[in-house]
């Protein structure tokens, strides 16, 4: 999109991004990346700015591939350099029919195997048992408000209502779903 300004002056996503940069912005969001926006939103990332964004992927873990991918398209970085940088994003979320299905905590690069760490915090719609300690984290970190409370109407299930096994909480990219 390259809208033109009343002077007919153009400015792509990619000036708006280096402008937030040079401005030192402290929020980042992009509605939907399907391209080449997605190195834009890579260097913001990067640099340590809060970036959201949205990208389509069949879950939460695939949609970081994808954008991996777009970066690989508009970069001259590799796949697994653009994977490697994308460790900054911290919480991604994968939605299905307007409803949080799965919740990955991006943990990690692992330079041996060169792929991301994921740590589940929602998977299946279900809670995983230390999802109440990480909300309880970024509250403390001031990323959630202490007045924010679960909509009373939505029980989440947890893993011990659902007698689902969670023994082994990380996960590696390779062993996704």
């Amino acid at each position: 999109v390259t809208p033109r300004t009343p002077k007919g002056i153009k400015y792509t996503l990619q000036d708006l991004a280096r402008n937030g940069l040079l401005t030192d912005l402290d929020y980042f969001i992009i509605g939907e990346i399907k391209g080449g926006e997605a190195r834009d939103f890579l260097n913001a990332a990067y640099t340590g700015h809060q970036c959201w964004a949205s990208v389509h992927g069949a879950s939460s873990t695939e949609a970081i591939d994808k954008l991996a991918d777009y970066v690989k398209l508009a970069s001259d970085y590799s796949k697994t350099e653009a994977m490697s940088m994308l460790k900054h994003l911290q919480i991604v979320i994968f939605m299905q029919w307007f409803k949080v299905v799965e919740i990955s905590e991006v943990i990690d690069w692992d330079d041996e195997k060169k792929e991301l760490v994921y740590k589940p915090i929602l998977k299946n719609g279900v809670l995983l048992p230390d999802a109440v300690e990480y909300v309880e984290k970024l509250r403390a970190e001031g990323q959630i408000p202490a007045d924010v409370e679960p909509n009373p109407d939505e029980k989440v299930k947890t893993a011990e209502e659902e007698e689902i096994d969670v023994t082994d909480a990380k996960i590696h990219e390779s062993e996704a779903v």
